[in-house]
């Protein structure tokens, strides 16, 4: 239960509006348990200094706190200071928890959340002092708040709480702190265009949406469909992992881009038109086994020369080039490397090319991957 309280700590909202010293927000309660007048109760409060605590009865860290708080309750009776637990839940369904985990103090019932919104609160637990003054003394976590402080509170002097919202900023750049494990940016662009690809890096500069989903999920720019795709807002992006499981950073990526730019993808599969690739008398002569590990080669401007690629790779970039999708019904297995010329001005040519090897290539529907972006 520590931990769990240690977490809650870190998480607890930022206190809101009120400083120490302003004059707290009212006390505004529909009911108080066990049942009494709430106007009178609340009246007899002035001139007594508050221990607030908002709570929950489905907070384990709430209820870790009770028997802490109880004792100082105990400790500090009749000596001029009230406890009141505050929570916004139904009194039966609060009545059954104090049957378990009495609670010393009074308990409060805020249906409205009047007073957590006064505060700022969002989170729970958390605990507000009010001096007998009426002034806002501090706030603290229940685990935290010690008899000193209390003492403190109630003599008038200033209450030393210890911090509860430490700076947790990180510099990216300028401290002595070793280099991040994964760092992230995402930022309209500042100017110029490019990708830079990588095992455990992923950096783009001026790139639209389309470009960024389809070179994180490595589909083809023309299947990156849906009205945010079309959105022509340009941006930077550097996201690096040094050391990280490459697949996994990978798989992270497009997670990483709908977060940040507010979209949502989808991957569909619809029938268009292409071409269907085939290989009726076995594998052509013109595939050659691959004489590098390298798959770069050269397609584009009437040259069409990929290394090292298997069918399912070759139908992919024929797609590139006549702008179609192609699929592989070859039945061909392994790598290959290939060498063909076409008229960059027809880019159909390439079609005839690969006839004129052994292959045909006749007109068909191809079930096709498209990557829905939607705002």
């Amino acid at each position: 239960m520590r931990y769990a309280a240690i977490l809650l700590l870190a998480a607890a909202p930022v206190f809101g509006g009120v400083k120490v010293g302003d004059a707290a927000p009212p006390i505004h309660l529909q009911a108080l348990i066990p049942d009494r007048p709430v106007d009178t109760s609340l009246n007899a409060l002035k001139g007594k200094a508050v221990v607030l605590e908002f709570w929950a009865t489905w907070c384990a860290p709430c209820l870790d706190a009770i028997p802490h708080l109880n004792e100082l309750v105990d400790r500090f009776a009749g000596k001029g200071i009230q406890f009141i637990s505050v929570t916004d839940e139904d009194p039966a369904v609060v009545e059954e928890s104090l049957k378990t985990t009495p609670i010393h103090g009074w308990v409060g019932i805020d249906h409205t959340k009047a007073m957590f919104k006064a505060y700022g609160f969002e989170g729970v637990p958390d605990t507000v002092l009010i001096g007998a003054d009426g002034k806002f003394a501090g706030t603290v976590n229940p685990a935290l708040l010690k008899a000193s402080h209390i003492e403190d509170l109630l003599a008038g002097r200033p209450v030393k709480l210890p911090v509860i919202f430490p700076d947790l900023s990180i510099a990216r750049v300028g401290d002595d702190g070793p280099p991040a494990l994964l760092d992230m940016i995402v930022r309209p662009s500042t100017g110029g265009g490019g990708f830079t690809p990588g095992a455990t890096k992923f950096q783009a500069k001026g790139l639209t949406i389309r470009w960024l989903m389809a070179s994180a999920t490595h589909v083809p720019f023309d299947y990156v469909v849906g009205e945010a795709a079309d959105d022509t807002t340009r941006y930077d992006v550097s996201l690096t992992a040094p050391g990280a499981n490459p697949v996994a950073f990978g798989k992270l990526i497009p997670d990483i881009l709908c977060t940040a730019l507010h979209v949502t993808i989808r991957r569909e599969t619809r029938d268009i038109d292409g071409w269907i690739l085939k290989a009726p008398h076995g594998k052509p002569e013109g595939l050659k086994e691959p004489t590098t590990h390298s798959r770069l080669g050269r397609v584009g401007r009437g040259e069409f020369s990929p290394t090292g690629a298997s069918m399912g790779q070759l139908a992919d970039l024929i797609r590139g080039v006549v702008q179609k999708p192609v699929a592989d019904q070859t039945g061909i297995s392994g790598r290959f490397d290939l060498t063909l010329k076409y008229d960059d001005k027809q880019p159909e040519s390439l079609l005839d090319a690969l006839r004129g090897l052994g292959f045909t290539v006749e007109p068909g529907v191809v079930p096709t991957e498209f990557l829905v972006v939607s705002k």
